[in-house]
Protein backbone atom coordinates (compact mmCIF):
# COMPACT_ATOMS: atom_id res chain seq x y z
CA UNK A 1 0.00 0.00 0.00
CA UNK A 2 2.78 2.59 0.68
CA UNK A 3 4.70 1.94 -2.42
CA UNK A 4 1.18 2.31 -4.41
CA UNK A 5 0.70 5.63 -2.34
CA UNK A 6 4.76 6.91 -3.18
CA UNK A 7 4.18 5.62 -7.21
CA UNK A 8 1.52 7.89 -6.95
CA UNK A 9 3.35 10.80 -5.17
CA UNK A 10 6.00 10.30 -7.70
CA UNK A 11 3.47 10.60 -10.58
CA UNK A 12 1.76 13.37 -9.81
CA UNK A 13 5.04 15.78 -8.64
CA UNK A 14 6.27 14.48 -12.31
CA UNK A 15 3.21 15.65 -14.18
CA UNK A 16 2.64 18.58 -12.36
CA UNK A 17 6.08 20.21 -11.09
CA UNK A 18 6.41 22.54 -14.53
CA UNK A 19 3.04 24.67 -12.56
CA UNK A 20 5.73 25.21 -9.71
CA UNK A 21 7.23 28.64 -8.77
CA UNK A 22 10.72 29.19 -9.80
CA UNK A 23 12.22 29.82 -5.88
CA UNK A 24 10.16 26.32 -4.43
CA UNK A 25 10.78 24.00 -7.70
CA UNK A 26 8.84 21.22 -4.95
CA UNK A 27 6.17 23.45 -4.20
CA UNK A 28 2.89 23.48 -6.63
CA UNK A 29 0.68 26.65 -6.18
CA UNK A 30 -3.14 25.19 -6.78
CA UNK A 31 -4.32 28.87 -6.99
CA UNK A 32 -1.98 32.21 -6.30
CA UNK A 33 -5.03 34.28 -5.16
CA UNK A 34 -6.23 32.39 -2.60
CA UNK A 35 -2.76 31.21 -1.67
CA UNK A 36 -3.63 27.67 -2.14
CA UNK A 37 -0.76 25.11 -2.99
CA UNK A 38 1.10 21.46 -2.68
CA UNK A 39 4.32 21.27 -0.80
CA UNK A 40 6.53 17.76 -1.28
CA UNK A 41 9.74 17.29 1.18
CA UNK A 42 12.12 15.10 1.99
CA UNK A 43 15.19 14.27 4.31
CA UNK A 44 17.46 11.88 5.71
CA UNK A 45 20.42 11.70 8.11
CA UNK A 46 23.38 9.66 7.88
CA UNK A 47 25.49 8.31 11.33
CA UNK A 48 28.99 7.30 11.00
CA UNK A 49 29.77 6.55 14.33
CA UNK A 50 32.40 5.09 17.40
CA UNK A 51 30.39 4.33 20.60
CA UNK A 52 32.22 3.02 24.01
CA UNK A 53 29.86 0.29 24.67
CA UNK A 54 28.06 -0.49 28.10
CA UNK A 55 29.74 -2.70 30.23
CA UNK A 56 28.35 -6.11 28.96
CA UNK A 57 27.14 -5.41 26.22
CA UNK A 58 27.03 -8.27 23.53
CA UNK A 59 25.98 -8.20 19.57
CA UNK A 60 24.26 -11.15 18.42
CA UNK A 61 25.46 -12.62 21.70
CA UNK A 62 29.08 -11.82 21.20
CA UNK A 63 30.50 -9.77 24.17
CA UNK A 64 32.09 -6.22 22.74
CA UNK A 65 33.29 -3.60 24.28
CA UNK A 66 33.45 -0.55 21.08
CA UNK A 67 31.31 -0.13 17.97
CA UNK A 68 32.09 1.44 14.97
CA UNK A 69 29.23 1.29 12.60
CA UNK A 70 27.00 3.71 9.68
CA UNK A 71 23.22 4.33 10.05
CA UNK A 72 20.24 6.42 9.08
CA UNK A 73 19.01 7.85 12.04
CA UNK A 74 15.94 9.48 10.12
CA UNK A 75 14.64 9.47 6.99
CA UNK A 76 11.27 10.99 5.57
CA UNK A 77 9.37 11.53 2.41
CA UNK A 78 5.72 14.38 2.94
CA UNK A 79 3.19 15.77 1.35
CA UNK A 80 1.59 19.04 2.46
CA UNK A 81 -0.43 21.81 2.12
CA UNK A 82 -3.20 24.54 1.98
CA UNK A 83 -6.34 22.92 -0.74
CA UNK A 84 -8.26 26.00 0.85
CA UNK A 85 -7.79 29.33 2.04
CA UNK A 86 -8.73 27.67 5.52
CA UNK A 87 -7.73 23.88 5.47
CA UNK A 88 -4.73 22.01 5.27
CA UNK A 89 -3.26 18.36 5.15
CA UNK A 90 -0.45 16.65 6.23
CA UNK A 91 0.73 13.46 4.84
CA UNK A 92 4.25 12.12 5.78
CA UNK A 93 5.66 8.79 5.77
CA UNK A 94 9.44 7.64 7.72
CA UNK A 95 11.15 5.63 9.91
CA UNK A 96 14.53 5.92 12.59
CA UNK A 97 17.24 3.65 13.14
CA UNK A 98 18.22 1.58 10.50
CA UNK A 99 21.66 -0.09 11.12
CA UNK A 100 22.81 -3.30 11.43
CA UNK A 101 20.83 -4.42 14.32
CA UNK A 102 17.20 -3.98 12.67
CA UNK A 103 18.03 -6.31 9.38
CA UNK A 104 17.10 -6.08 5.93
CA UNK A 105 13.31 -5.70 6.03
CA UNK A 106 12.30 -2.69 8.09
CA UNK A 107 10.25 -0.38 6.22
CA UNK A 108 8.49 2.75 5.84
CA UNK A 109 5.59 3.53 8.20
CA UNK A 110 2.97 6.81 8.20
CA UNK A 111 4.37 8.80 10.73
CA UNK A 112 1.51 12.24 9.82
CA UNK A 113 -1.78 11.58 8.72
CA UNK A 114 -4.03 14.87 9.85
CA UNK A 115 -6.00 17.82 8.60
CA UNK A 116 -6.63 21.30 10.28
CA UNK A 117 -9.24 24.13 9.26
CA UNK A 118 -8.59 27.70 10.73
CA UNK A 119 -11.48 29.06 12.59
CA UNK A 120 -10.56 32.80 13.35
CA UNK A 121 -6.82 34.16 13.27
CA UNK A 122 -6.38 32.75 16.44
CA UNK A 123 -7.19 29.82 16.55
CA UNK A 124 -7.12 26.20 14.07
CA UNK A 125 -8.58 23.04 14.88
CA UNK A 126 -7.67 19.69 13.47
CA UNK A 127 -7.26 15.66 14.07
CA UNK A 128 -5.66 12.81 13.17
CA UNK A 129 -1.74 11.06 13.81
CA UNK A 130 0.36 13.81 14.68
CA UNK A 131 2.65 15.30 16.63
CA UNK A 132 0.48 17.91 18.43
CA UNK A 133 1.65 17.66 22.21
CA UNK A 134 2.20 19.98 25.10
CA UNK A 135 4.48 20.21 27.82
CA UNK A 136 7.49 22.10 26.55
CA UNK A 137 8.89 23.29 23.36
CA UNK A 138 11.72 20.44 22.92
CA UNK A 139 8.83 17.47 23.43
CA UNK A 140 7.98 18.40 19.80
CA UNK A 141 11.04 19.11 18.84
CA UNK A 142 12.14 19.63 14.81
CA UNK A 143 14.28 16.68 14.18
CA UNK A 144 16.18 18.66 11.01
CA UNK A 145 16.44 21.74 12.52
CA UNK A 146 17.94 20.71 15.28
CA UNK A 147 20.95 21.95 17.41
CA UNK A 148 23.47 19.36 17.74
CA UNK A 149 23.68 15.69 16.14
CA UNK A 150 20.18 14.63 17.83
CA UNK A 151 17.28 15.79 19.38
CA UNK A 152 16.98 16.02 23.50
CA UNK A 153 15.49 12.50 24.25
CA UNK A 154 14.18 13.47 27.95
CA UNK A 155 11.87 15.78 26.92
CA UNK A 156 9.47 13.47 25.50
CA UNK A 157 8.15 11.47 28.42
CA UNK A 158 5.96 8.90 26.41
CA UNK A 159 8.42 8.36 23.07
CA UNK A 160 8.12 5.24 21.53
CA UNK A 161 5.75 3.81 24.49
CA UNK A 162 2.12 4.98 24.17
CA UNK A 163 3.56 6.57 21.36
CA UNK A 164 4.78 6.25 17.73
CA UNK A 165 7.72 8.43 16.65
CA UNK A 166 5.89 11.41 19.19
CA UNK A 167 2.60 10.53 16.94
CA UNK A 168 -0.47 10.18 18.58
CA UNK A 169 -4.03 9.75 17.48
CA UNK A 170 -5.79 12.69 18.26
CA UNK A 171 -7.49 16.38 18.17
CA UNK A 172 -5.92 19.90 19.10
CA UNK A 173 -6.30 23.29 18.51
CA UNK A 174 -3.75 25.86 18.21
CA UNK A 175 -2.92 29.94 17.58
CA UNK A 176 -1.62 33.00 18.65
CA UNK A 177 -3.50 36.02 20.54
CA UNK A 178 -0.89 38.89 20.19
CA UNK A 179 2.24 37.79 21.22
CA UNK A 180 0.98 35.06 23.20
CA UNK A 181 1.57 31.33 21.41
CA UNK A 182 -0.75 28.04 22.25
CA UNK A 183 -1.70 24.20 21.59
CA UNK A 184 -4.00 22.19 23.44
CA UNK A 185 -4.09 18.65 22.84
CA UNK A 186 -6.79 15.74 23.77
CA UNK A 187 -4.83 12.15 22.61
CA UNK A 188 -5.98 8.52 22.89
CA UNK A 189 -2.58 6.80 23.06
CA UNK A 190 -1.45 3.73 21.71
CA UNK A 191 -2.01 0.55 23.90
CA UNK A 192 1.38 -0.53 25.89
CA UNK A 193 2.66 -3.77 24.43
CA UNK A 194 4.73 -5.03 27.02
CA UNK A 195 4.52 -4.03 30.82
CA UNK A 196 7.22 -5.44 32.92
CA UNK A 197 6.84 -4.30 36.77
CA UNK A 198 9.73 -5.11 39.60
CA UNK A 199 8.02 -4.46 42.95
CA UNK A 200 7.49 -0.74 44.20
CA UNK A 201 8.48 0.62 40.85
CA UNK A 202 5.99 1.96 38.47
CA UNK A 203 5.57 1.14 34.67
CA UNK A 204 3.82 2.08 31.56
CA UNK A 205 0.12 0.19 32.28
CA UNK A 206 -1.05 -2.32 29.18
CA UNK A 207 -4.66 -1.86 30.03
CA UNK A 208 -7.17 0.51 27.49
CA UNK A 209 -5.31 3.59 27.70
CA UNK A 210 -7.22 6.70 28.91
CA UNK A 211 -7.25 10.49 27.08
CA UNK A 212 -4.42 12.15 27.59
CA UNK A 213 -4.46 15.91 27.84
CA UNK A 214 -1.80 18.45 27.22
CA UNK A 215 -1.22 22.19 26.72
CA UNK A 216 1.77 24.74 25.92
CA UNK A 217 1.39 27.80 26.29
CA UNK A 218 4.73 30.70 25.25
CA UNK A 219 5.00 34.39 25.54
CA UNK A 220 7.14 35.62 22.27
CA UNK A 221 8.36 38.83 23.83
CA UNK A 222 10.05 39.65 20.24
CA UNK A 223 10.31 38.24 17.16
CA UNK A 224 6.83 35.91 16.07
CA UNK A 225 8.13 32.34 15.68
CA UNK A 226 4.72 31.29 14.09
CA UNK A 227 2.68 27.91 14.59
CA UNK A 228 2.53 26.71 11.22
CA UNK A 229 3.74 23.10 12.29
CA UNK A 230 4.05 21.31 15.91
CA UNK A 231 7.57 21.38 16.04
CA UNK A 232 9.86 23.64 17.46
CA UNK A 233 13.55 24.51 15.92
CA UNK A 234 16.38 24.42 18.15
CA UNK A 235 18.08 27.63 16.86
CA UNK A 236 17.34 30.12 13.49
CA UNK A 237 20.39 30.65 12.40
CA UNK A 238 20.42 34.36 13.43
CA UNK A 239 17.54 35.20 11.28
CA UNK A 240 15.04 35.91 14.21
CA UNK A 241 15.85 37.81 17.14
CA UNK A 242 13.57 35.94 19.95
CA UNK A 243 12.82 36.01 23.51
CA UNK A 244 10.13 33.37 24.61
CA UNK A 245 8.95 32.09 28.20
CA UNK A 246 6.54 28.94 28.13
CA UNK A 247 5.08 26.28 30.74
CA UNK A 248 3.33 23.61 29.86
CA UNK A 249 1.80 19.99 31.19
CA UNK A 250 0.70 16.38 30.31
CA UNK A 251 -1.89 14.64 32.31
CA UNK A 252 -2.61 11.24 32.05
CA UNK A 253 -5.20 9.29 34.26
CA UNK A 254 -4.29 5.60 35.42
CA UNK A 255 -1.28 5.28 32.58
CA UNK A 256 1.08 3.89 35.02
CA UNK A 257 1.13 0.54 37.27
CA UNK A 258 2.35 -0.67 40.25
CA UNK A 259 2.94 -3.75 42.30
CA UNK A 260 2.80 -3.53 46.15
CA UNK A 261 2.36 -5.33 49.48
CA UNK A 262 -1.24 -5.91 48.38
CA UNK A 263 -2.68 -8.49 46.15
CA UNK A 264 -4.33 -5.99 43.50
CA UNK A 265 -2.43 -4.27 40.56
CA UNK A 266 -1.86 -0.79 41.88
CA UNK A 267 -2.81 2.42 38.83
CA UNK A 268 -1.80 5.38 39.05
CA UNK A 269 -1.69 8.92 37.04
CA UNK A 270 1.16 9.98 35.05
CA UNK A 271 1.39 14.11 35.32
CA UNK A 272 4.55 16.15 34.22
CA UNK A 273 4.99 20.03 34.19
CA UNK A 274 7.89 22.03 32.27
CA UNK A 275 8.57 25.49 32.11
CA UNK A 276 11.26 26.76 29.58
CA UNK A 277 13.30 29.41 27.95
CA UNK A 278 14.36 30.28 24.65
CA UNK A 279 16.42 33.22 23.16
CA UNK A 280 18.23 33.87 20.07
CA UNK A 281 20.07 37.28 19.68
CA UNK A 282 22.09 38.39 16.60
CA UNK A 283 25.05 39.97 17.78
CA UNK A 284 25.37 43.37 16.34
CA UNK A 285 28.09 43.99 13.92
CA UNK A 286 29.19 43.01 10.23
CA UNK A 287 30.94 40.35 11.07
CA UNK A 288 29.34 39.07 14.44
CA UNK A 289 27.04 36.15 14.10
CA UNK A 290 24.34 34.94 17.13
CA UNK A 291 23.84 33.50 20.37
CA UNK A 292 21.48 30.51 20.79
CA UNK A 293 19.66 30.39 24.48
CA UNK A 294 17.35 27.27 25.49
CA UNK A 295 16.74 26.13 29.16
CA UNK A 296 14.27 23.87 30.66
CA UNK A 297 13.02 23.04 34.10
CA UNK A 298 11.00 19.65 34.22
CA UNK A 299 8.64 17.82 36.71
CA UNK A 300 8.21 14.37 35.64
CA UNK A 301 5.68 12.18 37.26
CA UNK A 302 5.21 8.47 36.23
CA UNK A 303 4.34 6.95 39.41
CA UNK A 304 7.03 5.36 42.18
CA UNK A 305 10.26 5.14 41.08
CA UNK A 306 9.86 5.26 37.25
CA UNK A 307 12.65 5.01 35.48
CA UNK A 308 13.41 4.22 31.64
CA UNK A 309 16.92 3.82 29.86
CA UNK A 310 17.06 5.04 26.29
CA UNK A 311 19.83 3.75 23.67
CA UNK A 312 19.49 5.97 20.67
CA UNK A 313 19.88 4.26 17.44
CA UNK A 314 21.11 1.22 19.36
CA UNK A 315 24.06 -0.52 17.80
CA UNK A 316 23.75 -3.29 20.58
CA UNK A 317 21.34 -5.54 21.43
CA UNK A 318 22.36 -7.63 24.55
CA UNK A 319 23.93 -7.04 27.91
CA UNK A 320 24.80 -9.28 31.27
CA UNK A 321 22.56 -7.25 33.63
CA UNK A 322 25.57 -8.19 36.34
CA UNK A 323 27.74 -5.54 34.77
CA UNK A 324 25.17 -2.57 35.03
CA UNK A 325 21.80 -0.81 34.96
CA UNK A 326 22.23 1.06 32.12
CA UNK A 327 21.47 -1.34 29.62
CA UNK A 328 22.71 -2.30 26.15
CA UNK A 329 24.88 -0.45 23.95
CA UNK A 330 24.20 3.33 24.49
CA UNK A 331 21.55 3.34 26.79
CA UNK A 332 21.39 5.63 29.99
CA UNK A 333 18.57 6.32 32.48
CA UNK A 334 17.09 8.83 30.33
CA UNK A 335 13.34 9.72 31.50
CA UNK A 336 11.74 8.83 34.93
CA UNK A 337 9.48 10.24 37.65
CA UNK A 338 12.08 12.99 39.07
CA UNK A 339 13.27 16.33 38.44
CA UNK A 340 15.11 17.40 34.63
CA UNK A 341 17.05 21.04 34.43
CA UNK A 342 18.66 21.27 31.07
CA UNK A 343 20.82 23.79 28.95
CA UNK A 344 21.57 24.01 25.68
CA UNK A 345 23.69 26.94 23.99
CA UNK A 346 24.87 27.69 20.68
CA UNK A 347 27.08 30.18 19.15
CA UNK A 348 26.06 30.69 14.91
CA UNK A 349 28.85 32.27 12.86
CA UNK A 350 27.69 35.10 10.27
CA UNK A 351 26.82 33.44 7.23
CA UNK A 352 29.48 33.39 4.33
CA UNK A 353 29.46 32.87 0.11
CA UNK A 354 30.78 30.16 -0.80
CA UNK A 355 32.11 29.38 -5.00
CA UNK A 356 28.86 28.44 -5.67
CA UNK A 357 26.97 31.20 -4.43
CA UNK A 358 25.48 29.15 -1.27
CA UNK A 359 25.14 30.91 1.69
CA UNK A 360 27.46 28.83 4.41
CA UNK A 361 27.46 29.01 8.42
CA UNK A 362 29.29 27.11 11.00
CA UNK A 363 27.97 26.58 14.38
CA UNK A 364 29.70 25.27 17.79
CA UNK A 365 26.89 24.13 20.99
CA UNK A 366 26.93 22.36 24.03
CA UNK A 367 24.29 20.71 26.58
CA UNK A 368 23.60 19.85 29.89
CA UNK A 369 20.52 17.55 31.29
CA UNK A 370 20.96 16.90 34.86
CA UNK A 371 18.36 14.88 36.60
CA UNK A 372 17.60 14.04 40.02
CA UNK A 373 15.61 10.70 40.01
CA UNK A 374 13.96 8.62 42.87
CA UNK A 375 15.08 5.40 41.48
CA UNK A 376 18.95 6.74 41.55
CA UNK A 377 21.39 7.32 44.27
CA UNK A 378 22.64 9.70 42.97
CA UNK A 379 21.96 12.49 40.19
CA UNK A 380 22.37 11.85 36.24
CA UNK A 381 24.58 14.63 33.95
CA UNK A 382 24.61 14.21 30.44
CA UNK A 383 26.85 15.73 28.63
CA UNK A 384 27.01 16.95 24.62
CA UNK A 385 28.96 19.14 22.18
CA UNK A 386 30.20 19.23 18.75
CA UNK A 387 29.99 21.81 15.86
CA UNK A 388 27.86 21.92 12.51
CA UNK A 389 28.67 23.20 9.05
CA UNK A 390 25.70 24.70 7.66
CA UNK A 391 24.96 24.92 3.26
CA UNK A 392 22.01 26.81 2.71
CA UNK A 393 19.66 25.29 4.98
CA UNK A 394 19.34 22.01 2.85
CA UNK A 395 22.89 20.70 3.90
CA UNK A 396 24.24 20.05 7.37
CA UNK A 397 27.53 18.01 8.26
CA UNK A 398 27.69 17.90 12.37
CA UNK A 399 30.34 16.47 14.73
CA UNK A 400 29.25 15.90 18.20
CA UNK A 401 30.25 13.91 21.06
CA UNK A 402 28.40 12.66 23.97
CA UNK A 403 29.20 11.83 27.44
CA UNK A 404 26.92 9.49 29.97
CA UNK A 405 27.27 8.12 32.65
CA UNK A 406 27.54 4.32 33.48
CA UNK A 407 25.29 3.66 36.96
CA UNK A 408 25.20 -0.07 38.43
CA UNK A 409 23.46 -2.18 41.46
CA UNK A 410 26.14 -4.43 42.39
CA UNK A 411 26.62 -3.20 46.14
CA UNK A 412 23.00 -2.76 46.60
CA UNK A 413 19.85 -2.27 45.52
CA UNK A 414 20.19 1.32 44.68
CA UNK A 415 22.12 2.19 41.51
CA UNK A 416 25.21 4.39 41.89
CA UNK A 417 27.33 5.95 38.96
CA UNK A 418 30.59 3.85 38.35
CA UNK A 419 31.86 5.28 35.27
CA UNK A 420 31.35 7.60 32.12
CA UNK A 421 31.62 6.44 28.41
CA UNK A 422 31.45 8.04 25.56
CA UNK A 423 30.12 8.33 22.02
CA UNK A 424 30.95 9.97 19.00
CA UNK A 425 29.01 11.24 15.43
CA UNK A 426 29.81 12.68 12.27
CA UNK A 427 26.11 12.98 10.72
CA UNK A 428 25.51 14.19 7.37
CA UNK A 429 22.13 15.24 7.18
CA UNK A 430 19.84 16.66 3.58
CA UNK A 431 16.48 18.24 3.30
CA UNK A 432 14.67 19.79 0.27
Amino acid sequence: MIRLIFTALILFFTATASLAQKKNPLQINLNQQKGTYVTFAAGAQVWARFTELNPGSTINGAPESTSLDISLRRVRFGVYGKLTPRLKFNLSFGENNFNHMTGKDKGIRILNAYMEYQLADFISIGGGKSAWNGLSRYAVPSTFNATGVDIAVFAMPTVQKSDHLLRKMSVFAHGEIGPLDYRVVVAKPFIIENMNLTEGYADFYNGNPRIQTSAYVKYQFLDREGSRSPFSPGNWLGTKTIFNVGAGFMHQPDAMAYEDASPELQLTAMTHFAGDLFAEVPIPGKHAGSITLYSSYTRYNFGPGYLRNIGVNNSANGVDETFTFNGAGNAFPAIGTGNVFYVQSAYTFPARLNADQQRTRYQLYASWQHADYERLGGRMNLYEAGFSFIIDRHSKVTLGYQNRPIFDNLSGPIPLEVDRKGMAVLQYQVKF
